[in-house]
């Protein structure tokens, strides 16, 4: 029996290890990502000189940051779901 419970504390210590190490993980992923997102808005934010007539490049460019952006919010509201805040 003894040697039962000396396995569940090993066990549980490994988990509790574990668990920390993912909530540090994740408290990085969320800085990560409001830091990306700072930089991004920033960019989106800047005038846009006849963004209508822009080159098909530079319209892409704004398509794929508005989208990151997006995903950036995402990313964002899962971490602070798992970290509970």
């Amino acid at each position: 029996m003894k040697l039962h419970s000396d396995k569940t504390k090993a066990q549980l210590g490994e988990l509790g290890a574990l668990s920390h190490k993912t909530e540090a993980a994740e408290r990085r992923i969320l800085e990560i990502a409001e830091k990306r997102l700072e930089e991004v808005q920033q960019a989106l934010d800047r005038p846009q000189v006849g963004a209508d007539s822009a080159p098909d490049e530079d319209q892409e460019q704004l398509l794929q940051m508005t989208t990151e952006r997006a995903q950036l919010h995402q990313v964002i509201a899962r971490s602070k779901q798992a970290l509970g805040e």
